[in-house]
């Protein structure tokens, strides 16, 4: 399944709705791809799961629980020695990059509060969940050697890398009209291609949604003043929508013959190839 970043934004916002301020009191690995954590909130309880299987990774508030294995991974016990009583105290989103990093404050010697993040980079076969202290990686679900990557190696005691960032405008903060105007200027094959690569956190689909409702084709090279302007008009009011909504915000499945979600989008899809269907969804954990 393919996730974009602005997608993504939606998740945040519902961790930080559900899960901001709660406490971690138990950790398991229901399969050595997954991690679960329940957590006490100030009048019930709640769980976040993890599942990076076969690269197609989900993170999300499970309605079931699954079962868990009599003998845990090693991963799951170190997790469970420096996580559990530690509070969710900052959920946040790298930019509208495919990583979401939760922070974890516990209580060390002397009384002194610490501060651990649990990262999950949530990009396709390369994701991973990475634990980390003062930016150094204490241990992570998959290990990278220098072998396999020479960007960077995830290897306990080495210095936490991020992966390489997006470049472009962030879709959500930036000015629609700047967006619209950069995307422009860029030399490509036809503007569809200019917005994705002037932009962060959106991908082909999105491009060719916002461009439908604009009423521009994708295949155009260069838009004229008043294309522009709508287009910018469509950006804005999906800011204006997505702060207003956050958490809440619907999300729209692109689903296959066989049933399987191939992507998420934040837009009713205009665009729909054959034999796919689309259902909507009240909100990003659903």
């Amino acid at each position: 399944m393919n996730i974009e970043g602005l997608t993504l934004k939606l998740l945040t916002d519902t961790l930080n709705e559900e899960l901001l301020g709660s406490k971690i009191y138990k950790v398991y690995m229901p399969n050595p791809q997954s991690l679960l954590l329940l957590v006490r909130r100030t009048r019930d309880t709640s769980s976040l799961l993890a599942d990076m299987h076969n690269g197609s990774c989900v993170l999300y508030l499970p309605q079931q629980l699954p079962e868990n294995p009599e003998t845990p991974p090693t991963f799951c016990m170190l997790l469970r020695k420096h996580l559990e009583e530690g509070r969710i105290t900052k959920i946040s989103q790298s930019g509208l990059d495919r990583i979401i990093t939760l922070e974890i404050d516990l209580l060390g010697a002397s009384s002194k509060i610490i501060t651990k993040k649990l990262i999950f980079e949530l990009t396709g076969k390369n994701s991973n969940i990475i634990l980390t202290q003062d930016d150094v990686i204490i241990d992570s679900l998959k290990h990278v050697s220098a072998a396999q990557s020479s960007y960077r190696t995830i290897l306990p005691g080495k210095a936490y890398i991020a992966p390489p960032p997006q470049e472009g405008l962030n879709l959500l903060t930036a000015d629609p009209t700047e967006i619209v105007q950069t995307a422009n200027s860029l030399p490509a094959a036809n503007f569809a291609k200019a917005f994705i690569s002037a932009t962060t956190g959106v991908g082909k689909m999105t491009t060719l949604e916002l461009l439908t409702a604009a009423d521009i084709l994708p295949q155009e090279v260069r838009l004229e003043t008043c294309a522009c302007q709508s287009l910018a008009q469509v950006i804005g009011k999906l800011q204006a929508d997505m702060q207003l909504q956050a958490a809440k915000h619907p999300v729209y499945a692109l689903i296959s013959r066989t049933n399987q979600v191939k992507t998420l989008l934040v837009l009713p899809p205009q665009n729909v190839q054959e034999g796919m269907q689309v259902k909507e969804f009240a909100d990003i954990n659903s």
